[in-house]
């Protein structure tokens, strides 16, 4: 079998990488710095086979998103390392001094081999020239290298790619190949393409920075380069990055001390196969890198990248002022106070401040933002099957424990943070921790078809998600009536558009919510005709709407107590604010067993009964009987 051989240059020495495979050879030039002649000195090889025998040899059950490593030492420096990549692929490495031979099942990805699998091998090599492997990016300015480090999120990437504009090259996306030349250290370049996530994407765009040829593998966007010189570049900066929140970016300059305190505080700075050195590594970057930096990158791409170039290039010197962590933070801080205020604001919480968030460029706020929105209950009401068919939101939708209006003016500003792109990666993650975001999304984008599309394709694998964790039941789907223009009246064209979808599909319907505002005046013989249609259908909610937390809800009241009278057994929504509810209503619905209740599994039980608490009240509800029966679930009104 003829192999394909090429060299990763390390200046005068050289690592001599063979394919057995022309399609991954190929592959392997397109994505790595790899020269096809070389005259220095090798100093090691490291030859991939096919062999799909690798995959019974890890049978142990290993976590989904880590490496599992299995070492065994042979003696005179033979080794054997298995690894189990993601609980997916077992690749085998055979380390004999410094020739690595990487066995691989047929089915492991081609990328991965020349990105986690190559780190693997090469490492051991490394180590007998006295260098190992940074987690980071490293970009390169006539010859002097600066590499940037920080956790998942911090902007190493995006900061980066950033620079490529001011004139500098990329050596590596993700893993910076470093070796001692003298008293210095040395970065080589490694990576031809550079990739960024959607967030980064999007931010470039929405700066105007005109993005070349990519290409889209999974979440990631792909940048191919290409720079005929390949030598190396000494590392004069290691920059510890984090994302600001604000317009520009500010730079101060580490110590010695201050930078080994950051560096073995975290072992991720460094490949996952060199973690067990980190300790001696940190020592050696604290020592040899003359000029550490840490950078709290701002959202002005212009100001970020000029205040880099003029530091690489000595024309203006970083601050030496104390490290300060809270200089870091003004943007971010900002940002997570609002999250925070929101947990204790109960009916007042600025919806409109909040939303735009699940789409900020900050990954730690991005995360924040869509927890708050996975536990915020409000957020859980199912939405309407299909939104309102003109695109308006009705004026009269704006309950103050609903607050529709807040709902479409965040989701406006949310819209216009995100690009098609964004949304095709993040839309299911925001319905499934806000469902009651989609009617918004959907009626905002149905003047843009891109956009329209993405959230309906996030709605309906939402919907599928659901209807797979009932088993399969048929009977899952749930059909929303939104009924604020006197749609009851029989004469009201969008009643029998409703009737007719109802008798079309009355046989997959397990569960009718009909949202029912004060203001509207239903007739007996309008709800009698309804009822005759959703009898057979197990499950009736009623939402009841009020224009302010004091209204009496008397119509939504009435609705329910003709409905017992019916036959029918529907429930009140857990969601209504019972302070709204008088005294007489109260005791009706619970004698007619009609308040919706929802037990969880993992809640704590109540000392006296079988039911559970819903969550911590709000501090408005501790004297409240109603929630401590279970039947309320509290805050969701406002005492001002």
């Amino acid at each position: 079998m003829k192999k394909h051989s090429f060299y990763l240059e390390l200046g005068a020495a050289g690592i001599c990488l063979k394919f057995s495979c022309s399609r991954f050879a190929a592959q392997a030039r397109q994505h790595i710095f790899l020269s096809k002649d070389f005259n220095g000195r090798i100093v090691g090889s490291i030859e991939y086979m096919e062999d799909d025998s690798v995959s019974r040899m890890i049978r142990v059950p290993c976590k989904p998103n880590v490496v599992h490593i299995a070492k065994e030492d042979l003696g005179k420096g033979h080794q054997t390392i298995l690894l189990r990549m993601f609980d997916k692929f077992t690749i085998a490495l055979d380390v004999q001094k410094n020739r690595v031979t990487v066995r691989y099942p047929s089915d492991a990805p081609i990328r991965l081999m020349l990105d986690d699998v190559l780190q693997a091998a090469l490492q051991p090599i490394l180590d007998r020239q006295g260098g190992f492997i940074l987690h980071g990016s490293c970009m390169v300015y006539k010859g002097i290298a600066v590499v940037f480090m920080g956790n998942s999120g911090s902007g190493k990437s995006t900061t980066a790619f950033n620079l490529i504009r001011f004139g500098f090259h990329c050596y590596a996306d993700d893993a910076v190949l470093v070796t001692p030349v003298g008293d210095a250290l040395w970065a080589w370049p490694l990576a031809r393409e550079f990739s960024i996530r959607p967030l980064s994407f999007r931010l470039f765009r929405e700066h105007g920075v005109r993005i070349g040829d990519y290409k889209k593998d999974g979440e990631k966007y792909y940048f191919s380069q290409d720079f005929e010189k390949y030598s190396g570049a000494i590392i004069k900066h290691i920059c510890f990055v984090e994302v600001s929140g604000e317009a520009e970016t500010n730079i101060i300059c580490l110590n010695p001390e201050e930078t080994l305190q950051i560096l073995l505080q975290e072992n991720r700075h460094f490949s996952f196969m060199g973690r067990q050195s980190a300790r001696v590594y940190s020592k050696t970057l604290a020592q040899k890198v003359p000029m550490p930096l840490r950078a709290c990158v701002g959202i002005n791409l212009d100001s970020q990248g000029s205040a880099l170039k003029n530091i690489v290039t000595g024309h203006a010197p970083p601050s030496v002022k104390k490290c300060s962590a809270i200089s870091f933070d003004v943007g971010r801080k900002q940002k997570i106070s609002l999250i925070q205020r929101a947990w204790s604001n109960a009916g007042q919480e600025p919806l409109e401040k909040l939303i735009p968030l699940l789409g900020d460029f900050d990954l730690k706020v991005f995360t924040l933002a869509l927890g708050f929105f996975q536990t915020y209950p409000l957020a859980h009401i199912e939405p309407v099957e299909a939104p309102f068919s003109n695109g308006i939101i009705p004026p009269k939708f704006e309950a103050s424990w609903l607050r529709a209006a807040n709902w479409v003016e965040g989701c406006q500003k949310l819209l216009l943070l995100t690009g098609v792109e964004v949304l095709e990666r993040f839309a299911l993650a925001w319905i499934k921790s806000a469902p009651f975001i989609y009617p918004f999304l959907k009626v905002l984008t149905s003047l843009d078809p891109e956009k329209s599309e993405q959230v309906e394709k996030a709605w309906n694998l939402y919907k599928g998600e659901n209807s797979k964790s009932d088993n399969n039941d048929s009977k899952s789907i749930k059909i929303h009536l939104s009924n604020f223009q006197n749609v009851f009246a029989r004469s009201n064209p969008a009643f029998q558009d409703w009737r007719s979808s109802l008798l079309s599909s009355k046989n997959e319907i397990s569960h009718i919510y009909c949202w029912i505002t004060q203001g509207e005046h239903l007739g007996r013989k309008d709800m009698l005709a309804l009822f005759k249609i959703i009898r057979k259908i197990p499950m009736l909610t009623v939402v009841p709407v009020g224009l302010n937390n004091k209204d009496i809800f008397t119509t939504p009241i009435e609705f329910v107590r003709f409905a017992l009278e019916c036959g029918l057994r529907p429930k009140i929504s857990r969601l209504t604010p019972l302070c709204c509810l008088s005294n007489e209503d109260a005791n009706f619905l619970l004698n007619g067993g009609a308040f919706e209740r929802r037990t969880r599994e993992g809640e704590a039980r109540l000392p006296d009964n079988n039911m559970f608490w819903l969550e911590k009240p709000y501090s408005a509800c501790k004297s409240c009987g109603f929630y401590s029966l279970g039947f309320c679930r509290g805050g969701f009104f406002s005492n001002k």
